[in-house]
């Protein structure tokens, strides 16, 4: 073969190498990119699925009642007071079950703040003495255990009643401890100025009863609860340990606290470089006269003390075996003293957070939470919400693992320390994140005290979440022929019997009050509740039970009273995480803002049928406020329109109608509207004289409030400057919910 020859083949050779190597490549590339190509879709479908219509079957097979048994077994084994050794183990305890349920991330936070006690050596008490001073009776506050299985507690006492004691020759009598109630006694010709005054629980919270008696000039307070609500006649043969009802020597112990988080360090977070207050501004803070609670077998000797006197009005009277009268001079001229030894103290105390991570926006945070910490051993409050926070933290992140649920957002379980005292866990958490929460959160479901009987579910919501809550106990069977909407409809239905009953004021009784108030997150407080037909409990409110705060809170209250085989714990479990699951999953946000502005119409209704008369005779026309409100029904009816009709594979468009849907409520905050606590959302927010209630346009109603007390030219101007911050309000949540070029005031 000649050099030529050689040369042409050489180079065929390498050309036929060379194609080889590039059709090699050709393919490689082209598979490498059509693997590409597909992952971009797999991903691209994943982020704009809709939730799973077969999620609640996995649910209803992983909630098991024998777990949550266990659970609430091993949190109630000791009592946990906040502050405690206990506080720390318990939080340790939750953290551990975060690790081993293999959360995705844990972590604890710890807060110094300051938190109050009952002496370790002395027991408060009340003391009846001769006109000589010589002490004839000595009732110390105890609760004696009645359960041989049962671990003691802590002394009955009420947190941050000051400290000391107050003689009296007169003992009164105050019904509930309402400023109306006081009134009745000035009526009758009677001064509780410098006297201590004995009332009894229900209607309001009990730091305001104790800020009224202060009011009304009050040298200290007794509080009792009394049989008529904790242990009718009807129910003598259920008195616990034999059945729920409180015995004689009960006691409700609580925090008297009027304000909410740390004390120290109002409005920013208790931790180390957080600024304190000086003790003696501190102290001008915290109530002013002793109080303390008693059970009402002492309430009832106390009674007999009294002079025969005039006797109160029907609606005054409780079920003691006796006259009630309004008080007055002591029988014999004998003096009573109460003796408070309570001790404020600094302490350390915990909240835990389990997170679980969304797949596709992890950024967005769908949070559960309860409190952790008890006065006792708390079965009930609010240690069967912890007992179902772990259950849900297990059952959520194993169907994760399993394939069974792709959250889009993430998921956070949230424990608070001392809660108690005046929601301070929570509170300090909040304030120290408040930024990053309200930049990124989604809804807030608290889950506190989740038996208070085992009928129906019951709900406290922000008004988004009103249709979304049906739509999901309507898909939850609760027995083989009533879903848990059914029976939720029968047992509270609204005015027009269509729906069941869902208020939307909230309060500041739990955990829920910052996410909503501070953070501008909706909302949803739940539990189950009593049969509202129960014979037993006409005279008790369905958000309270016999046993609250006591030492007769215990498990065998639970496992062996209340519900034996855990099933309503399970049901009550399976909806929540539902609640849950659709939050983090469902592509739309289920928020109808719709429904906001239905309720808020029907709300203006009933303010303007109350207030308008008095505030036109102040020369103050609600006109912009009820024009607001219109546009807001129009504004939310067109943007309902809008999102219905999207293009829900476009995920941009998803992404911004949700940022939308998100930042509906936080319009409704503004912190420069209210002068009191930290309570910022504009439209619905704690009560002035309850904070365990609520009232619609609340800056607005305090103003009102205050100028009748007082009237004056800057009272008068603040109620005006009120009103015009609701509107501002109102403008603001119709401006977001506008398309992005929209800044047109009025539709």
């Amino acid at each position: 073969m000649n050099s030529s020859t050689k040369r042409i083949t050489i180079f065929s050779i390498l050309g036929i190498i060379l194609a080889i190597g590039v059709g090699f490549l050709i393919g490689f590339f082209s598979n490498g990119s059509k693997n590409t190509d597909k992952q971009k879709l797999d991903y691209y479908n994943n982020l704009i699925k809709d939730f799973d219509t077969q999620g609640l079957d996995h649910i209803i097979k992983e909630v098991k009642a024998n777990s949550i048994r266990e659970f609430l077994k091993n949190i109630t084994f000791l009592p946990h007071q906040a502050g405690t050794e206990m506080d720390r183990k318990s939080a340790d305890y939750i953290l551990n079950s975060f690790k081993d349920f293999d959360l995705d991330h844990y972590d604890i936070f710890e807060y110094d703040v300051l938190l109050d006690y009952p002496d370790e050596e002395k027991f408060n008490n009340i003391e009846i003495k001769t006109s000589n001073s010589v002490l004839e009776t000595l009732y110390e506050i105890k609760e004696p255990i009645l359960d041989p299985n049962t671990s003691p507690v802590s002394k009955p006492f009420l947190a941050y009643a000051k400290n000391g004691s107050v003689t009296s020759d007169e003992l009164f009598y105050a019904n509930f401890c309402m400023e109306d109630d006081f009134k009745v006694l000035i009526e009758n010709g009677l001064n509780v100025k410098d006297k201590l005054v004995l009332c009894r629980y229900g209607k309001i919270f009990r730091g305001n009863k104790v800020q009224v008696a202060e009011k009304f000039g009050a040298k200290g307070l007794i509080l009792f609860d009394d049989p008529i609500r904790v242990a009718p006649s009807l129910a003598n043969d259920l008195i616990y340990p034999v059945g729920e009802f409180l015995p004689s020597v009960g006691t409700q112990r609580g925090s008297i606290l009027v304000t909410d988080g740390d004390p120290l360090t109002p409005f920013y977070p208790s931790n180390e470089y957080g600024y304190r207050l000086e003790d003696e501004i501190a102290d001008n803070l915290l109530p002013k006269i002793p109080a303390q609670v008693i059970g009402y077998a002492v309430a009832y000797d106390l009674f007999k003390q009294i002079e025969n006197n005039k006797p109160v009005k029907n609606e005054w009277r409780g079920e003691l075996n006796m006259s009630y009268t309004y008080g007055g001079k002591l029988k014999d001229n004998r003096l009573i003293t109460l003796n408070v030894f309570n001790q404020r103290e600094r302490r350390k105390t915990y909240n835990v957070m389990g997170f679980i991570e969304g797949t596709d926006e992890p950024d967005r945070y769908v949070m559960i939470g309860n409190h952790r910490d008890s006065w006792t051993l708390g079965s009930m409050d609010p240690s069967s919400g912890t007992a179902l926070l772990l259950e849900l933290s297990r059952v959520m992140m194993k169907l994760k693992k399993e394939n069974k649920w792709r959250p889009k957002r993430s998921v956070m379980f949230l424990s608070w320390g001392a809660e108690e005292y005046g929601l301070i866990g929570s509170v300090e958490w909040v304030e120290e994140y408040l930024k990053k929460l309200q930049a990124n959160s989604v809804a807030y479901l608290n889950i506190d005290t989740m038996i208070k009987g085992n009928y129906s579910y019951r709900a406290y919501a922000s008004p988004v979440l009103f249709d979304f809550i049906f739509e999901v106990a309507k898909n939850i069977k609760q027995t083989s022929n009533e879903t848990v909407f059914d029976r939720w409809l029968k047992n509270d239905p609204n005015s027009d019997k269509t729906e069941p009953k869902v208020s939307p004021y909230l309060g500041s009784g739990s955990d829920h009050m910052s996410f909503l108030q501070k953070v501008g997150v909706p909302c949803v407080e739940q539990y189950f509740a009593r049969d509202k037909t129960n014979k037993y409990f006409k005279n008790m409110d369905s958000s309270s039970y016999p046993t609250y705060h006591s030492s007769y809170e215990t498990f065998r209250l639970i496992d062996e009273i209340l519900d034996p085989k855990f099933e309503t714990f399970r049901m009550v479990g399976v909806i929540v995480a539902e609640l849950l699951r659709r939050l983090s999953e469902h592509l739309i946000l289920p928020f109808n803002v719709e429904r906001f502005s239905k309720e808020l119409k029907s709300e203006y209704t009933s303010f303007e049928r109350e207030y308008k008369q008095d505030l036109l005779e102040l020369n103050i026309k609600l006109d912009q406020l009820e024009y607001s409100i219109q546009n807001l029904t129009k504004v939310s009816a067109d943007f309902t329109k809008r999102l219905k009709s999207i293009d829900k594979t476009k995920y941009h468009l998803v992404r911004m109608y949700n940022d939308q849907l998100r930042n509906f409520e936080k319009a409704f905050l503004d912190m420069s509207g209210r002068d009191r606590n930290s309570y910022y959302h504009m439209i619905y927010a704690p009560s002035i004289s309850d904070a365990y209630g609520g009232d619609v346009f609340p800056s607005v109603t305090d103003a009102i409030y205050d100028y009748k007390k007082n009237p004056s030219k800057e009272l008068l101007e603040k109620i005006k400057l009120q009103i015009s911050i609701v509107i501002y309000t109102i403008q603001s949540a119709c401006s977001v919910l506008k398309e992005h070029f929209d800044f047109k005031r009025y539709v």
